[in-house]
């Protein structure tokens, strides 16, 4: 069935694929924890226990069930930020273009409302994105599997969710499509609002950089304007005296940027040692991501783009260790190219269907541990 599926979207516009994705992950996902809101009675000593949280709406009703209940975690701060701005210090470590987007669109919705309203539109925009890049250097076939399995992979909910992942990811994905069709000035502008959203989208400054220069283009200037977003917030925080983005990381949420070594030797010692099911899991997802860039399309910008990521994702040295680490690998798109044409050989289309089905069930049990307070992604 759903082999059946993908074969008569194929000859879809990409926009069509990515709307109908989206409306459908977007139905899934809010049935499911809208079903969940039944079961789950979050502990109030577990929901005080993180950061700031004071209140949270009474979890009874239609509106809880479809909407309050996505109010977990980092959704709390930005709409924390959306309606008070930068009044704590350790909200200055998440970056202020999806706030403030939530703000403007408070107007006309409640805060939470527009939130997945935002991040649900960012999740069309980044498959629609992954669409058009992909079919650079795959078939039609590969392309639709590809952005189905990226829909489902587990920790993907985030995208759907009142998170900023989305919006970063969909505008570094759009820049460097952007990059590789030779308009610039679209790049440019993917890129900098990616910075401006959250610190992986200045890997996109570096991608179109390298892009630029295999061209040798002198047209090809704009791309120094990219990485203006990823300056813009630390420059404002520096100039407004705030702390710095790394002191607010290492006092406030128990981040400390290290070597990349060092948080590889700890993870070594922590598995051997005393490996637990959610460590386990990200180092799973960690290892199998890296693999499959290895099956993305051969391009220079693909494998530095991939190296900075998994090099920021291992630089960032917490406990538990890797901690979230399967959510900021969604930002390693090349992989799901490299699964997406791995998706066509026989082998994996015999097996599509069942694969497809054991991705959203890990993935539903994420959203269940996420939405029951149980899992920080």
């Amino acid at each position: 069935m759903c082999l059946l599926m993908t074969r008569r979207l194929e000859d879809r516009p990409h926009w069509q694929i990515a709307l109908l994705l989206t409306m459908v992950m977007r139905i899934v996902y809010s049935t499911a924890a809208a079903v969940f809101s039944l079961f789950l009675h979050p502990d109030p000593q577990l929901v005080r226990s993180n950061r700031f949280i004071d209140s949270l709406p009474s979890a009874t009703g239609v509106h809880y069930a479809w909407l309050d209940i996505w109010q977990r975690f980092d959704t709390l701060w930005y709409l924390h930020i959306a309606a008070q701005r930068y009044d704590r210090p350790a909200a200055l470590a998440l970056f202020p273009l999806y706030p403030l987007l939530i703000r403007a669109v408070s107007f006309v919705l409640s805060p939470i409302a527009a939130a997945l309203l935002i991040s649900t539109v960012s999740a069309f925009f980044l498959f629609w994105g992954f669409g058009r890049l992909a079919s650079l250097d795959l078939p039609p076939s590969a392309v639709v599997r590809g952005a189905l399995l990226y829909a489902i992979w587990p920790a993907s909910f985030i995208l759907f969710a009142g998170y900023a992942d989305g919006m970063a990811i969909a505008l570094i994905v759009w820049a460097i499509y952007f990059g590789r069709k030779q308009q610039w000035w679209a790049a440019a502008i993917c890129g900098g609002a990616a910075g401006l959203v959250r610190a992986v989208g200045a890997v996109a400054f570096v991608t179109l950089a390298v892009l630029a220069m295999r061209i040798r283009q002198a047209r090809s200037w704009p791309v120094l304007l990219s990485g203006v977003g990823a300056v813009a917030y630390p420059a404002w925080l520096r100039i407004s005296r705030h702390v710095s983005l790394t002191d607010v990381y290492r006092h406030y949420w128990h981040i400390r940027i290290v070597p990349p070594w060092i948080t590889v030797w700890h993870v070594v010692r922590a598995l051997v040692a005393n490996p637990d099911i959610i460590f386990v899991t990200n180092l799973v997802v960690l290892v199998l991501l890296c693999i499959l860039v290895t099956h993305a399309p051969r391009r220079l910008e693909y494998g530095v783009y991939s190296g900075i990521v998994v090099l920021q994702i291992l630089m960032r040295f917490e406990y538990p260790l890797l901690l979230g680490a399967a959510r900021y690998l969604l930002a390693l798109f090349p992989a799901f190219l490299g699964l997406a044409r791995i998706s066509v050989k026989p082998w994996f289309e015999r097996q599509f269907w069942l694969v497809c089905i054991l991705l959203l069930a890990c993935n539903l049990a994420w959203l269940w541990s996420f939405l029951g307070w149980k899992l920080i992604l």
